[in-house]
């Protein structure tokens, strides 16, 4: 495998958004929108760490479980399936459907409806979640299917 890396000089100029902020596990914080199904925890967002332009956290999901049905506005949001297998439907209906396994990423685009899903009887389902905003946006639609 071939990796191409460029030097370059880079300046930090003073100000918001130079110090390098850590959250630890125990500073995860679950006041952020919520899915009835799903647990999200937040760790990186304007509120928390300053963030100008990303939200990041956590995402679990207890067996046999599904989220409703919602999007996150303009945010683009890219999910890492770090433990259990999930699924994803999106679309007007949900009439698309995919499998999820550990190592996976997903894009779901802006004003993207969807429904995560969590089919172990025994498993826990954890993501990785990054959103294209400094806050996270969820819009939690009606409890059926759009039409």
């Amino acid at each position: 495998m071939s990796t191409h890396v460029q030097d370059r000089k880079v300046e930090a100029k003073p100000g918001k958004g130079t110090e390098v902020r850590v959250v630890k596990p125990l500073q995860l914080d679950e006041r952020t929108p919520q899915t009835k199904g799903m647990q999200r925890l937040e760790a990186i967002s304007h509120r928390l760490v300053g963030s100008t332009a990303l939200w990041a956290g956590v995402m679990l999901a207890e067996p046999n479980t599904q989220s409703s049905v919602h999007h996150h506005g303009p945010q683009e949001t890219v999910v890492y399936v770090l433990a259990g297998k999930s699924k994803v439907r999106w679309g007007a209906r949900l009439e698309h459907e995919v499998d999820l396994e550990p190592g996976d990423f997903v894009l779901i685009p802006g004003y993207t409806l969807h429904q995560e899903i969590n089919p172990s009887f025994d498993e826990l389902t954890q993501w990785i979640v990054v959103r294209s905003g400094p806050e996270a946006i969820t819009v939690n639609v009606d409890e059926k299917e759009p039409t």
